[in-house]
């Protein structure tokens, strides 16, 4: 999932693309953790839809893994 959030980054595919500052991986001992960091947490529009097309990436990998 790390992989597929940098390029989705790179490649521009976020809608609120200027809202994102940086993403996160924490590594901890019982579980992985990815955060996005965006400009201004109190633009609910913007931050609904990171999530919901960050949800739509995760779900795309997912079923790619679970095909092959």
């Amino acid at each position: 999932m790390w992989l597929e959030t940098l390029m989705a980054l790179i490649r521009e595919q976020f809608d609120e693309a200027d809202e994102i500052r940086g993403v996160v991986a924490s590594v901890c001992q019982r579980k992985d953790k990815l955060s996005l960091w965006t400009k201004n947490a109190t633009n609910e529009v913007a931050q609904m839809s990171i999530g919901r097309k960050w949800k739509e990436l995760a779900t795309q990998e997912m079923e790619e893994r679970i095909s092959s």
